[in-house]
Order: structure tokens, then sequence, then C-alpha cells
């Protein structure tokens, strides 16, 4: 599955190289790569859900790191190879580059350790089940019949409505704050925050544990957008900006996590990939519904707001999301 990611992914940015119309970009970038990016950030995730239990938030992390450093590192290397290439030519590098690593990398991915005769977390215990007792093992129709895993779905719709739309409004809030800070410079903060959350996310989860930690991301991302909302200086937009970076990436490290605990390793790719699938429409809708309001209101300040309310809603489902019990 995550060849299959690469190959849609890399393809979709080879293709947005040589577009030439607009419906032919959306097609490429918007349709293809957003399935290449769907087919190989859950089953990454949900890989590392299954190899590990106690050490989940550690690793889980540590991987999402990798994305954190990726947000911060590409900006400027894209600017260049734009200004030096053409962005064509650098569509075309990174399509590329995105076939040859991401195919090759999922030749070494293993489903769970079961498969390598091994157990969750390096035991080397002859019976897995003091580790793996402790999760449930819910079947995916049992899952769609419960109420936290539509709760769960339900913050993942919200949240993803609200956190694009953040990359590709706040570089247009900021200029006509008159602020005119560059957008590679926001997304730089954002990617070097959430590697920072990343980083931090195995001791946070430690100590709040990990549905604690997600519910505080959550609030975070609220506080995020209500600063966005607020901010009419440089220094308290930057703030906002290093706030939302951290929810970002403690979210989408901790939501596949949570989503193991309640329900336990052995679906939770499956599960967490129909809670992203459902945000995945989300997350196409909210940037626009953001921009219609700002043009209808000529400002930012509404569209802001409203994220700011749509946050805490998802954040007021998750207080209501609890580990399932069998009836």
């Amino acid at each position: 599955m995550v060849a299959l990611g690469g190959l849609f992914l890399g393809g979709g940015m080879v293709l947005v190289s040589r577009v030439h119309t607009p419906w032919q970009f959306y097609l490429a970038y918007g349709l293809v790569a957003g399935i290449g990016m769907s087919a190989a950030y859950v089953p990454c995730n949900a890989t590392v859900v299954k190899w590990f239990v106690r050490r989940r938030s550690l690793a889980l992390g540590l991987t999402g790191s990798g994305a954190s450093l990726g947000i911060a590192a590409f900006p400027p290397l894209s600017e260049a190879l734009i200004a030096r290439y053409g962005w064509r030519t650098t569509y075309l590098l990174f399509g590329l580059m995105v076939l040859g690593c991401l195919n090759l990398l999922a030749c070494f991915l293993v489903r769970d350790p079961e498969a390598l005769g091994l157990h969750p977390d390096g035991e080397h215990d002859a019976d897995p089940r003091p580790v793996a007792a402790q999760e449930a093992a819910w079947t995916p129709r049992q899952a769609l019949r419960s109420r936290p895993f539509w709760l769960l779905s339900g913050v993942m719709v919200l949240s993803l409505s609200t956190i694009p739309s953040a990359y590709v409004h706040l570089p247009q809030h900021a200029a006509d704050l008159g602020l005119g800070v560059p957008r590679s410079t926001f997304i730089m903060l954002v990617g070097l925050s959430a590697l920072l959350g990343n980083l931090l996310l195995g001791r946070l989860a430690a100590w709040l544990t990990r549905r604690g930690a997600l519910l505080f991301s959550l609030s975070l991302g609220t506080l995020a957008f209500g600063g966005f909302s607020v901010a009419r200086s440089a220094l308290l937009l930057y703030a906002a900006a290093a706030a939302f970076g951290f929810y970002y990436g403690t979210y989408a490290s901790l939501f596949p996590a949570v989503v193991g605990d309640f329900f336990g390793r052995q679906h939770a790719g499956t599960l967490t990939g129909l809670s992203f699938a459902l945000g995945s429409v989300a997350s196409a809708i909210g940037p626009a519904a953001m921009g219609l309001v700002a043009d209808r209101s000529g400002h930012y300040l509404p569209a802001f707001l409203g994220g700011t309310a749509i946050n805490a809603l998802a954040t007021g489902l998750f207080v209501l999301a609890r580990p399932p019990q069998r009836r």
C-alpha cells in the first residue's frame, strides 16, 4: 500500500510538471497526489501502531518527525530550485524523488512483528499476551457500530477542515495585516514547531497519557486559531503559528495511536484510514470555505474565528470519546 501511495504521490507530482490548465492541476495534484498522500500516510502510521504498544507514542513521534522536518526543509529548497530551474522542473524532480524513495523504503516495511516471529515493543517473552492482551481487538464492523469511532471520526473531519486552511490562508492574512512575512517563513516555523512536538511526544504522552496528550494537542490547536484571529503584530502571529505547528505535529502522530488504544492493533490501519477518508473530504472543502468567508466579509477575522469554533468543537467531541466497552 505504501508503494502504491508512492506511485500516486510521485506520479501526481510528475503530472503537475506537465499541466497547462487549472483543471489539470486540480486533477493531478488534488486527486492523484492526494490519493497517494493518504495511501502512504495511513499505512506508515498503522504499521508503527502494530509494532509498538507501550512505546507507541515515542515511536510515532519519531516517525512523524520526518514529515515535520520535510515541512521545515522543503520550502527554502523549493524556492531555490524554482528560482534556478523553474517550477515545472522542480515538480518533476520532486515527483521522481518520491517515486524512487517511497517505493524503495516500502520494500523494508513489515506489517507487524508477528510476521517475523517477534512481539510488540521488542518483547522477548515466549508469550506475547502480557503486552497484546492489554488492548481490545475490535473488528471494523464492531468499531463502526460504536459511538467512540464516530466521535473520533468527527474529530478528524473537523480538524482536517481547518489544518489545510491555515497553510493556505495564513500568509495572505499576514499580508492583509501589512506584516509582509514570506509564506516560506511561516511554513518553516510550522515545520520546526511540529518537529519539536514530535520529539517531545513520548514524554508528553508519558506525563498525560496518550488520550490526555491528544486532548492537550487539540486544545492548543484551538488556541492557535484564536491567536490567528486576534493577531495584529508579527510576534503574535509567529507565536500562534508555532502553537499551530506543535498541534499539527502531535495531532498527526497521536490520532492513530489513540485509535489503536481504543480498538486494538489488528485493524488500527483500516479504522484510521476510514476516519482519514472522511476527513479528506473536509480538508478539500475547508480552505475554499474559509476563503469564501474572507472574501464575503472583506477580511479574515470571521474566517479564523470560525476555525477557532470548529477546533473547539473538535476538542469537545474528543472529550466525549472514551474507550469503547463491549456489551
